[in-house]
């Protein structure tokens, strides 16, 4: 039988990932405690954490308040053209095909995210904005 034996979120880190691989290779399914807890109860979709590095959560947090990538190449003193290069590479982390789908995930899961071990936080201080 094919088809999918469970759902690993990547921020879970390392052992984790290897532990619950090795039980679905052996003809086991894993679910992790959050994805088990929501298709139990609220029947809302829980968003993997973005492995993204510092610089690009820096770039994210900016893109989740609107601004275009002019403004966030000023704020991090960084290119606007490195800026559309950075959103795509969110874009593509996050499962997102616009902006605006992307700053919505932000908004619905900055704070679950934050609680991962995937999340490796901003490498300018002042970019990470307060939760809405």
């Amino acid at each position: 039988a094919s088809g999918a034996r469970g759902f690993v979120p990547m921020c879970l880190g390392p052992e984790t990932l290897r532990a619950a691989g090795g039980g679905v290779l052996a003809g086991g399914v894993y679910f992790s405690p959050s994805a088990a807890s929501s298709a139990a109860g609220s029947g809302r979709t829980v968003a993997p954490c973005p492995a993204l590095i510092p610089r690009l959560w820096d770039v994210y947090h900016l893109l989740s308040e609107g601004l275009p990538n002019k403004l966030i190449g000023r704020r991090l003193d960084i290119t606007e053209g490195v800026v559309k290069n950075y959103v795509t590479r969110i874009l593509e982390a996050v499962g997102a095909s616009t902006r605006g789908e992307a700053i919505g995930l932000y908004k619905e899961h900055i704070e679950t995210w934050r609680a991962s071990p995937a999340y490796r936080g901003v490498a300018v201080p002042g970019t990470e904005v307060a939760p809405h």
